[in-house]
């Protein structure tokens, strides 16, 4: 039976990324999958990110560079943009995997009767040092986040109606993955490696910072106090890594992470 190929809504919000932010166009412009659309909402940058950004804008669903609250408000309003039956994100510090990408996930999205598809992602942690990002089933969401963002395929209809809190800087997508999954939505793993990430330069304070508000969103969807108590610890062990990683020469932290990085099947 030959069904109609799903419409995707790809989504890049992005300001001041003008090292960065035409690889990430590039990637998404040069998919051979022909039925989606790219939108592109930018926070007023200062930078020459818009000029670059225009070069493309023919190629563009929509483009709008406005200020917004925070890299979450300017998803939940490119998403109100989306026309597509699926919305992905892509930031602007990353890249689809390959051009085949969204040719490789539409049959899953196609035949699948899931409310959230995702995929695998790797990461750049070092230079010359990648590994792969979490791809665990959604029930483990309470110990961690068991997906990567940029690898996530949701029904267009779903993001409109659950948008990201604005009460999280840096953990919104947690809140809303778990959110969506206490409410009773379907959630998928699909076997199709969607995107390459950048470290993106979080500083400690961010990373702990993070890791604080994943703390506050499992007390408020989780009320095992050991499960409470087990993040605590994390906390705590992850504070303690930065502080080792902050002394320890650069050449011996390259090493351990391209160590780390061997142990771990791509």
């Amino acid at each position: 039976m030959n069904l109609k190929k799903p419409f995707i809504s790809v989504i890049t919000v992005v300001r001041n990324r003008e090292m960065s932010v035409e690889a990430c166009i590039k990637s998404v412009l040069e998919q051979t999958y022909s039925s989606f659309e790219y939108i592109i909402k930018d926070g007023n940058s200062t930078d020459q990110t818009v000029s670059i950004i225009r070069k493309y804008e023919k190629d563009l669903a929509y483009f709008e560079t406005t200020a917004d609250k925070s890299l979450y408000d300017a998803m939940n309003i490119a998403t109100q943009k989306a026309r597509g039956e699926w919305v992905c994100y892509i930031n602007s510090d990353d890249r689809f995997m390959s051009s085949q990408v969204l040719s490789e996930v539409a049959p899953f999205l196609q035949q699948s009767t899931a409310d959230i598809i995702y995929g695998k992602a790797i990461i750049d942690i070092t230079q010359g040092v990648h590994k792969q990002l979490p791809h665990n089933p959604i029930e483990t969401i309470w110990k961690k986040m068991p997906l990567c963002h940029q690898a996530v395929f949701i029904r267009t209809s779903v993001a409109k109606q659950h948008q990201y809190s604005l009460s999280y800087s840096s953990a919104a997508d947690y809140e809303l993955f778990y959110r969506l999954w206490k409410l009773g939505y379907q959630f998928e793993r699909i076997p199709v490696i969607v995107a390459h990430l950048s470290a993106g330069g979080l500083s400690d304070k961010q990373r702990l910072r993070g890791l604080k508000e994943v703390g506050q969103i499992k007390r408020l969807y989780d009320s095992n106090r050991f499960h409470h108590l087990l993040h605590s610890l994390h906390i705590l062990k992850s504070a303690i890594n930065l502080k080792v990683k902050a002394v320890l020469p650069k050449q011996i932290v390259h090493h351990l992470l391209l160590l780390r990085a061997k142990t771990q099947k791509i």
